[in-house]
């Protein structure tokens, strides 16, 4: 099976054991997906256990025809590969391997499945951030566990009735345009990546908020608000300078705070009133006043 007309491809993790990769092969290809294409993701391959690890991966693969999978290498560090994750410039190092490779195959046009078992767990942590920043409905993220006589005898491919399974990971999606098609796929930096993924957040939220004071209320309702919000007047207050009843004044209210809630999405019990208005709705007028500032 391929997602949509997308060729699968499966970026692993190394630590090490050889199995974790061709297992996690074999499971994924159990799911119904053809994959044609592992990248090994992997500390210095000049030290052990990672020179051996690699070295029993090629065996296992090298009487495949490249029709059938093709095996492909990812070192952590892009001018001098890292032996281990001791240090923080390692961990960056990491970070960055992994984002870089499940981004280029993004570019590719390929279906991401990656798989975050093998390795230090620090790996895999960033392994889930990577995915966070990166993937869209048609990849998946893995972890493999593997118990018993498979993982004891280190069997590259699981026979019937071993305990070998591979976990979908749940994504959380920023967005539902896919990151490749975002200012996100030109940039090889993950932590910048982390900053720009937070302004376009921050930027849709302001959005959605600024839909909600011009569609959702009414004229009346949104000049008490901004009373409310520029100045922080209370309803007498607000009354007085809009010449109207204290009354009409919390009926508008009174909408305002049923009409945020359901937009928020809060629990029932969860109440709703001036200082919640406040926080989440200054930033529409605030920031409106920014933006006439730099047209002017």
């Amino acid at each position: 099976m391929t997602n949509g007309k997308k060729p699968n491809a499966l970026i692993s993790t190394l630590g090490s054991e050889a199995q974790v990769v061709s297992l996690a092969w074999q499971k994924v290809q159990d799911e119904g997906y053809t994959v044609p294409e592992i990248v090994v993701v992997h500390t210095d391959a000049g030290h052990e256990p990672t020179r051996s690890a690699l070295a029993r991966l090629a065996d296992f693969f090298r009487p495949f025809d490249e029709s059938e999978v093709m095996l492909r290498y990812a070192a952590v560090g892009e001018e001098f590969p890292i032996i281990d994750t001791v240090t923080e410039e390692d961990l960056e190092a990491v970070f960055a391997t992994l984002y870089r490779t499940v981004l280029q195959n993004k570019l590719a046009g390929k279906a991401v499945h990656l798989c975050i078992a093998g390795g230090r767990k620090i790996m895999s942590a960033y392994g889930v951030t990577v995915a966070q920043l990166l993937f869209d409905e048609d990849d998946r993220l893995w972890y493999l566990l593997s118990a018993g006589e498979v993982l004891e005898k280190k069997r590259m491919l699981a026979l019937d009735g071993d305990d070998v399974n591979l976990i979908p990971i749940p994504v959380f999606h920023w967005s539902p345009v896919p990151p490749v098609l975002t200012e996100l796929a030109t940039i090889r930096d993950p932590w910048q990546a982390l900053m720009k993924q937070q302004q376009l957040r921050q930027r849709e939220v302001y959005r959605r908020k600024r839909e909600f004071v011009e569609r959702m209320l009414t004229r009346a309702e949104r000049e008490v608000v901004e009373l409310l919000v520029r100045e922080g007047l209370s309803n007498e207050a607000i009354a007085e300078r809009q010449h109207r009843s204290v009354r009409t004044v919390g009926n508008h209210l009174s909408h305002v705070y049923d009409k945020l809630h359901e937009f928020l999405g809060f629990r029932d019990d969860v109440p709703t009133g001036r200082a919640v208005v406040i926080a989440e709705l200054a930033p529409v007028f605030l920031l409106r006043d920014e933006v006439a500032g730099n047209e002017k």
